[in-house]
């Protein structure tokens, strides 16, 4: 290296700031990698409802026909799977909770069984404590997993929390049905009559329980989503979990960016007239 006019010093504080540059310039290099690695990792898990509670019909479409709380929940998972990226899975809940797909990339073939879910008739309601314990011994070490859970809130267990799990999933309910509800469909009978639910020769109502589902929110630290019709403009939001990371991506790149410029602009020397000496 050519030496320096004994006028130009090393100055201790911009020698500083420009280590300071390359040491976080670095750290975000390596958050953009390990960012990338996490979103081609990330994964889904979607829970449907299918107790029978999920049978009454009080969903109302555009076109005037009103489905299932099923049948919404059903067109929610087929519409949405097809724009979120990474692996995904298919658990259905009533009394217990069946894994009916493990993780995959084959869309079709999750398609093909979410189309196929089928009422459990009997019972009524669903659990929310055994999935959990489920999901926690199967993916309980699955980082970056997101949990779409479709119900419509009528838990017949108490309150579950994400206690055990080495890393705690993100969890989004959708809350299907209306506040009014509806009777719950039983069975046919011979001559093809419906057979509702009664107690004491009454119909049972069944409604969307958003206390309950509010309640099971705050606990898990989930988000919520409550749908009464089958739009799916605010659900699409879904769809963003998958990309967040990809965001922050983009952010670490600027800075990282920005930080280069300051390195190359921040000059390593000062220059000291005869009359300046260091502090």
């Amino acid at each position: 290296m050519a030496n320096l006019p004994t006028n130009f010093l090393i100055s201790p504080r911009k020698r500083f700031i420009r280590g300071l540059c390359i040491i976080l310039g670095l750290s975000f290099i390596v958050l953009w990698f390990w960012n990338k690695i996490n979103v081609w990792e990330q994964k889904t898990l979607w829970i449907i409802d299918n107790s029978l509670s999920m049978t009454v019909v009080d969903i109302h479409t555009k076109t005037g026909i009103v489905i299932s709380r099923l049948d919404l929940a059903k067109q929610i998972a087929i519409n949405v799977s097809s724009k979120i990226y990474g692996e995904q899975a298919l658990m259905t809940v009533n009394n217990w909770a069946k894994l009916e797909l493990p993780l995959t990339k084959n869309n079709a073939i999750f398609q093909e069984i979410t189309q196929g879910i089928t009422p459990l008739f009997r019972g009524g309601w669903s659990s929310i404590v055994t999935p959990i314990e489920i999901i926690r011994l199967i993916y309980g070490e699955v980082p970056n997993l997101h949990i779409i859970w479709i119900t419509d809130g009528e838990f017949f267990d108490s309150w579950s929390t994400l206690s055990g799990f080495i890393v705690p999933p993100n969890i989004t309910f959708i809350g299907v049905g209306t506040i009014a509800g509806g009777p719950i469909l039983e069975w046919y009978t011979p001559d093809g009559f419906p057979k509702y639910k009664q107690s004491q020769g009454e119909k049972i109502n069944s409604i969307r329980d958003d206390k309950k589902l509010k309640k099971s929110a705050q606990l898990l630290d989930a988000d919520i989503l409550l749908r009464d019709d089958n739009s799916l403009t605010d659900i699409q939001s879904l769809t963003q979990k998958n990309k967040s990371t990809g965001n922050t991506n983009s952010w670490l790149l600027i800075f990282w960016f920005l930080l280069t410029i300051v390195w190359f602009v921040f000059p390593r020397y000062q220059y000291l007239s005869s009359k300046k000496t260091w502090k």
